[in-house]
């Protein structure tokens, strides 16, 4: 009688004092929502951060929407070079385009740079690639392509 008294009172302790952890795991922890648009880059200023960007030059980019919902839109982002280290080897310029997010901190919509646009770098080297395969294995190359695209993606990438 003691022993299952013991084993009954230690079964609820166990539950009473694991209870709160299962309801504070099912807390909703989702990141932000966070878009990404194509854009072209209007206009590039450096000038010395706000006193919330930190210290050093900051990029204050302004930026045209391309794509989605938001097509046409001027946004602007800051950067900091000493927070964002792609700024020193990125050549960023007017007019180059380039992928943005959209993410919504503290209730308030802000714009990033994630990275240039590459379809048309990607583009001139597939070309050229076709080109040379061609040049160089004449009939076999043409059908080594073909075999290319028949074969489809890896199926590692799948």
């Amino acid at each position: 009688m003691k022993k299952t008294l013991l084993i009954t009172i230690s079964f609820f302790t166990l539950i009473a004092l694991t209870l709160p952890l299962s309801i504070k795991a099912q807390e909703d922890t989702t990141p932000p929502k966070e878009v990404k648009y194509k854009a072209k880059i209007l206009e590039i200023t450096i000038e010395e951060c706000p006193d919330n960007y930190g210290e050093g030059e900051c990029y204050f980019f302004e930026l045209e929407i391309l794509d989605g919902e938001k097509k046409g839109e001027k946004v602007e982002s800051i950067a900091n070079q000493n927070d964002d280290p792609k700024l020193s080897y990125l050549n960023y310029k007017k007019g180059l385009k380039v992928y943005i997010v959209e993410t919504e901190v503290a209730g308030e919509t802000q714009y990033y740079i994630k990275e240039p646009l590459r379809k048309t770098s990607i583009m001139t080297l597939t070309i050229i690639f076709i080109l040379i395969v061609i040049i160089i294995g004449g009939l076999q190359g043409v059908s080594s392509l073909l075999a290319i695209l028949v074969a489809g993606p890896s199926p590692l990438e799948r």
